[in-house]
C-alpha cells in the first residue's frame, strides 16, 4: 500500500477517540456496548470506503486518458490511432483530446505531452514513454487452405469480376504489343504487361495469354546488360509473379529451369557497383525497397528460405527494428527528419514529433530528396515510389505467413498515413496501386484511383485488391 494511503488510515485510528466523544454526545441513551459496536462498524465502513476510493480505477479526467483507467499510456495511443482522421462526438474516449470533434495530430501531441501521468494515488510502474506502443488492430488474414501465390492465388483470381474499368484496363494491356524487353530501362512497361497477360490467363484460362506471358518472361532474360540495380529492382518482381501465376514450372519445365537459374544469379550479379542484395541492404530508400521487393519475390519463387530470412531481417530493419538490421547508409539530410539521430531508422518510430509536427512513419531517406527538414516537406515523388516497394515487400511476406503488416507498430500503416496526410501532393500515377493494397490489408479507406498507367514494380491492384 502506498505511504500516503497508510498515513490516512493512521489518522483514522488517531481520531477514533474523537469519534467516541461524538457518539456519546449524539446518542446519550445508548449503552456503552452498543456505542462500541456502532463505532466498530462505522470505522470499518470508513476504512473500506477510503480504501476503495484510493485504489479503484476512476473515470477519465486526464487530458489524454481515452479509456478512463486513470493513466495515460499506450492503450490511449491505440484508441487515438484507431480513430485518426475521423469526426467524433465521443470526446477523449475516441481520442479527441482537444474537444474539437475531430481526431488529428493535435490530439496526438496532447497524448504525447501527457504520457505517463496518472490520477492521484493510482499505483503504476515507473517507465519512460515507449517508442512503440502495442497496437491491437489486426490486418486482414490471407485466405487459408489454398496456395496463396507470391502476389495472389488462382483461387482468388477466379472470384474477381471479368468486367468493369479495372478489368478492361488489365485486358487491354494483356492484349497490347508488349514491345521489346529491356531490364536496363527502369521505366519499361514490358514487365507490367507480362504480369497483365498472366493475370488474364489466371482468370479466363485462355492458352494464348499463358503462352504470351511465358514468351515474354523468356525474352526478358539476357536484357539486363548495362542495368543499374534500381532498374533490376523495379522490373524483376513482375516477371516472377507472372511465372508464378501461369505455373511456368509445370507449363514449360525446361524454360522454368532456365528462368530459375537466371533468377538466382540476378540476385548476386554486379549492376553498376551493386548487387540486388547489397542494394537492398545498403540503401534505406527507393533503391533499397525496390531491390528488396524483387529479392523477396525471387526468394519465394526459388524456395530459398535461407536468403529469404536475411531479406526479412533487412525489411524489419527498414521498418525500424534496429535489433534485426541496422546496416543502412543514410544521406546526410535524412538525419534532419529523424527524432533520434543516434539510432537512425529508415521509417520514423511512433512518438517522433518535431516542432509540433508528427513525423511518425516518415520515410526519411526519400523525403530528404527535396532537401533538409522543413514543414511541409518539399515535393518529391521518391517518398511514394520508395514506400510503394516497401508495401510490396509487406504484402508478399504477409502472404508467405509473416506478420509483416503488424511489424514495428504497423509501420506500413503509419507510413501510408504520413504520405496521405503530409505529402499526398507528391504521389505520381506510377504508384496509385499502393493504396488499394493498404486499404485491403488494414481495412482503411484512403482515396484510390485507377492503376491504368502504374509502372513501378506492380500494377492492376484496382482489380486484384479491390
Amino acid at each position: 500500500m502506498k505511504p500516503r494511503t497508510c498515513d490516512k488510515l493512521r489518522r483514522i485510528r488517531v481520531n477514533s477517540l474523537h469519534l467516541d466523544s461524538f457518539l456519546a454526545f449524539s446518542f446519550p441513551s445508548l449503552s456503552y456496548s452498543i456505542l462500541f459496536m456502532i463505532k466498530k462498524y462505522l470505522i470499518l465502513f470508513i476504512f473500506i470506503l477510503l480504501f476503495h476510493l484510493l485504489t479503484a480505477k476512476v473515470s477519465a479526467i486526464l487530458p489524454a486518458d481515452a479509456n478512463g483507467d486513470g493513466m495515460v499510456d499506450g492503450v490511449d495511443y491505440v484508441i487515438w490511432l484507431r480513430n485518426y482522421n475521423q469526426s467524433t462526438t465521443n470526446g477523449q474516449f475516441s481520442g479527441d483530446f482537444d474537444g474539437d470533434n475531430f481526431v488529428d495530430g493535435r490530439d496526438y501531441v496532447i497524448w504525447l505531452n501527457a504520457y505517463g501521468s496518472t490520477e492521484p494515488d493510482i499505483p503504476t510502474a515507473t517507465s519512460s514513454p515507449p517508442l512503440e506502443p502495442t497496437l491491437t488492430s489486426t490486418p486482414v488474414t490471407p485466405p487459408v487452405g489454398q496456395s496463396l501465390g507470391i502476389w495472389i492465388s488462382p483461387n482468388e483470381i477466379a472470384k474477381l469480376p471479368a468486367s468493369g474499368s479495372a478489368w478492361s484496363n488489365l485486358q487491354s494491356d494483356a492484349d497490347s504489343n508488349f514491345g521489346s524487353p529491356n531490364l536496363a530501362d527502369q521505366d519499361t512497361r514490358h514487365n507490367i504487361r507480362t504480369m497483365a497477360a498472366a493475370l488474364v490467363y489466371a482468370r479466363m484460362g485462355q492458352e494464348s495469354y499463358r503462352s504470351k506471358a511465358a514468351n515474354a518472361i523468356k525474352s526478358a532474360m539476357g536484357t539486363e546488360t548495362a542495368a543499374r540495380s534500381l532498374a533490376i529492382g523495379r522490373n524483376l518482381a513482375a516477371y516472377v509473379i507472372a511465372a508464378d501465376l501461369i505455373d511456368l514450372k509445370n507449363y514449360r519445365p525446361s524454360d522454368d529451369a532456365q528462368f530459375r537459374s537466371w533468377l538466382s544469379s540476378m540476385r548476386t550479379r554486379d549492376f553498376d557497383g551493386r548487387t540486388l542484395i547489397s542494394c537492398h541492404e545498403d540503401r534505406p530508400n527507393n533503391w533499397g525497397t525496390m531491390c528488396g521487393a524483387s529479392r523477396i519475390a525471387a526468394d519465394l519463387y526459388l524456395n530459398d528460405n535461407a536468403d529469404l530470412q536475411k531479406a526479412v531481417q533487412v525489411f524489419q530493419g527498414y521498418l525500424g527494428n534496429r535489433s534485426s538490421y541496422a546496416g543502412f547508409k543514410f544521406a546526410t539530410d535524412a538525419f534532419s527528419f529523424m527524432c533520434d539521430t543516434s539510432s537512425p531508422r529508415p521509417i520514423n518510430p511512433p512518438g517522433c514529433i518535431k516542432d509540433g509536427h508528427d513525423l511518425s512513419g516518415a520515410p526519411v531517406d526519400d523525403i530528404q530528396r527535396a532537401g533538409p527538414y522543413k514543414w511541409l516537406p518539399g515535393f518529391t515523388d521518391y517518398a511514394w515510389g520508395g514506400f510503394s516497394a516497401a508495401i510490396a515487400q509487406a504484402e508478399m511476406l504477409h502472404r508467405a505467413g509473416y506478420d509483416s503488416y503488424n511489424w514495428e507498430n504497423q509501420a506500413v500503416l503509419r507510413g501510408i498515413r504520413f504520405l496521405n496526410e503530409v505529402v499526398n501532393f507528391s504521389q505520381s500515377n506510377a504508384t496509385t496501386w499502393t493504396t488499394w493494397v493498404v486499404n485491403r490489408a488494414y481495412n482503411t479507406n484512403y482515396s484510390t484511383s485507377s492503376t491504368s498507367i502504374s509502372n513501378r514494380l506492380i500494377s492492376y491492384t484496382d482489380w486484384t485488391h479491390q
